[in-house]
C-alpha cells in the first residue's frame, strides 16, 4: 500500500487493485503504464506518486463514465502536476476543508476505517450509482467527516449499503 501524504486519508487498496476495479477492459500493460505514471509523479509530489494515481483513480471513478479511462486519468495527474496542487478535484473546486476538532470517540461498527475515522471508499468504489449521485454522496459525507459528525456519516454509508443493495457498509 503507498504511503499517504500527511493530512491525507489512506488509500483503502492498491492502486493497481483500484485500476482494476474500474477499468472493465484491462489490459497487461496497463500495470507497466500505471508504474510509469507514478514514477513520473515521485518527484513533484514529494514522493507519493502512487499514492496521487490511486486517488486519481478514485476521482476518475466519480464522474460519468468517460469513453477512454486513460484519457482521463492522465488529465486529473498532468493537472495535478502542472498546477502543483494534488488532490484537488478540479480547478473550480478547492480541496476540502480539514476537520479542526479531535475525531469523535469511536463507536461500535462494521463500517470501514482508517486511522478511526470512517473510510470513504465504499462511496468511491459502489457500483449501481451514477457519477453526479456519487459526487453528491461523497460531499455530504466530507462535510460530516469535516464537521466530527459520525452519525450522519454512519447514515450516509447505511443508506448507500441499502441502496445498492452491499451489506459491507452497514452498522451493526
Amino acid at each position: 500500500m503507498p504511503a499517504a501524504p500527511a493530512n491525507e486519508s489512506p488509500l483503502q487498496m492498491h492502486p493497481l487493485e483500484l485500476w482494476a476495479r474500474l477499468s472493465t477492459q484491462q489490459r497487461e500493460i496497463d500495470i507497466l503504464l500505471l508504474r510509469q505514471m507514478a514514477t513520473d509523479h515521485n518527484l513533484p509530489s514529494g514522493g507519493y506518486g502512487w499514492y496521487w494515481v490511486g486517488r486519481a483513480i478514485m476521482v476518475t471513478a466519480m464522474g460519468p463514465e468517460p469513453s477512454d479511462w486513460w484519457a482521463k486519468l492522465r488529465i486529473v495527474m498532468r493537472q495535478w502536476r502542472d498546477t502543483g496542487t494534488y488532490g484537488i478535484e478540479s480547478p473550480t473546486v478547492s480541496r476540502r476543508p480539514r476537520a479542526t476538532s479531535p475525531a469523535a470517540p469511536a463507536q461500535t461498527t462494521n463500517l470501514p476505517t482508517t486511522g478511526g475515522k470512517l473510510s470513504d471508499m465504499p462511496i468511491l468504489i459502489a457500483k449501481g450509482i451514477s457519477g453526479r449521485e456519487r459526487a453528491d454522496i461523497l460531499a455530504r459525507f466530507r462535510r460530516a467527516a469535516a464537521g466530527g459528525d459520525i452519525a450522519t456519516q454512519q447514515r450516509i454509508l447505511s443508506d448507500l449499503s441499502e441502496r445498492t443493495n452491499d451489506p459491507t457498509n452497514r452498522t451493526l
